[in-house]
């Protein structure tokens, strides 16, 4: 899950919003666990702060909408410290 909160504040830093951050855009490779992003149809160049915040919320509904019961630690892990991005502190 870290390496995903990653690979998002990688893709927001360089101002790009994936549209579509859900558990089937993200692939993760089996010998080294490396995260993969995948899929950005939906995806916009030079996004507000508001589109950013979409993806992580996009993303907090996907997971917990796919894993019961899995709200807290979805909050725990955008949530770390010191922030990797800081729209992932505003959730």
């Amino acid at each position: 899950m870290k390496d995903l909160a990653q690979e998002i504040a990688k893709m927001h830093d360089a101002e790009i919003v994936h549209g579509d951050l859900t558990t089937s855009n993200v692939i993760v490779r089996d010998n080294d666990n490396q995260v993969f992003v995948i899929d950005f149809g939906l995806g916009l160049l030079k996004p507000t702060l508001e589109d950013k915040a979409v993806d992580l919320y996009v993303l907090a509904r996907a997971l917990t909408s796919t894993h019961p019961n899995s709200d807290l630690m979805v909050l725990q892990k955008l949530n770390t410290s010191p922030p990797i991005d800081p729209l992932i502190c505003q959730i």
